[in-house]
């Protein structure tokens, strides 16, 4: 996802996506419903890690996935420095322990 968001065209979307979500039910529905998919897919990633021992147990599968996923989006929508996809293994490690 930190590379996706760096420079492309679903990165160049994300503004009017959010905006659009604002002001119109469908697309706040359509906008909502992909993020909850796309956000389960690494939350279920996250608990395989922790049935396999590869994660710390007490890591919040779903917390983690928004510490991750919000430090991506924060640093893209919130400052003038896209967060460098060469700072995600450090970013995990972070989150996860």
């Amino acid at each position: 996802m930190a590379e996706v968001v760096v420079d492309t065209t679903f990165s160049r979307c994300i503004p009017a996506l959010i905006e659009g979500a604002e002001r119109d039910p469908r697309v706040r529905e359509f906008h909502h419903r992909d993020s909850a998919e796309r956000r389960q897919a690494l939350i279920d990633l996250i608990a395989l890690g922790i049935e396999r021992g590869e994660v710390a147990a007490e890591v919040d599968p779903d917390l983690a996935t928004v510490a991750l996923l919000g430090t991506v989006f924060y640093r893209r929508l919130m400052t003038g420095t896209p967060f460098d996809p060469a700072d995600a293994t450090e970013l995990v490690s972070l989150v996860l322990g």
